[in-house]
């Protein structure tokens, strides 16, 4: 697996601050550490990957964020690790002393995770070139129909989340879906009508799966939703 490796510049010389054993080396502390679209500075690891962000109360009462991200058993020193914080997330308050003596308060945000096999998955809309050929590769694959009013849309793809993995359902069978229904009041002097929207979002685990339709999917009463939005919209 790949994580991402960094270090913010602030962290350099209050390394002390993480609780992390191992330092970053001098190369790995940059400016941008908290982007996460950088994709130049992944390292290859054995085990967890870890991300650490420091809310830090400066002077006049700003904030400055500081970020660890790495390989966590190359940050801790030994690869004996407890596989079961995978994907999940710790936050709140901290305190340290600073290097000039002072006590630091921060808010501390670390998550773990490490990397759950990935899929092939069908890569396309309305089904126009959806061969293997053009396939993408993710944690999960996805197909979503989306109908406003009378015209659907339909797309097939890879996703890096699904926001349904922690329902019991979706752990036994690999599959599960979503569904959402609005609608958007239009008020206007014309004759538009109101628009329908609804939408399913099915997510699944195998390879390819994302080309089946799910003939009987999960319904996620949370994720059941009327909503209306009234616009006002004079021509």
């Amino acid at each position: 697996m790949q994580c991402p490796t960094c270090a913010s510049e602030g962290l350099k010389d209050n390394w002390h601050l993480t609780s992390f054993p191992r330092k970053m080396d001098d190369d790995q502390f940059n400016a941008k550490c908290g982007d996460d679209s950088r994709e130049d500075s992944k390292s290859k690891c054995s085990t967890m990957c870890v991300n650490l962000r420091l809310r830090i109360q400066k002077e006049k009462g700003q904030l400055e964020s500081l970020y660890v991200r790495g390989c966590l058993d190359r940050l801790l020193g030994q690869k004996d690790l407890n596989e079961n914080h995978a994907s999940k997330c710790e936050e709140g308050e901290i305190y340290f002393f600073g290097a000039a003596n002072q006590r630091v308060r921060a808010n501390a945000l670390i998550s773990f995770c490490n990397d759950d096999p990935e899929v092939s998955c069908y890569d396309c809309v309305n089904g126009i070139n959806c061969g293997k050929e053009t396939a993408c590769i993710g944690k999960y694959c996805v197909k979503s129909r989306t109908l406003i009013n009378d015209r659907e849309t339909v797309v097939q793809t890879c996703s890096a989340i699904s926001p349904l993995a922690p329902l019991k359902s979706f752990n036994a069978t690999g599959s599960a879906c979503a569904h959402y229904k609005g609608e958007k009041l239009i008020w206007s002097r014309s004759s538009t009508g109101n628009v329908h929207i609804s939408s399913e979002h099915c997510y699944c685990t195998t390879d390819f799966c994302n080309g089946v339709d799910f003939v009987k999917p999960y319904h996620l009463p949370l994720l059941i939703v009327f909503a209306v939005i009234i616009y006002s919209n004079c021509l």
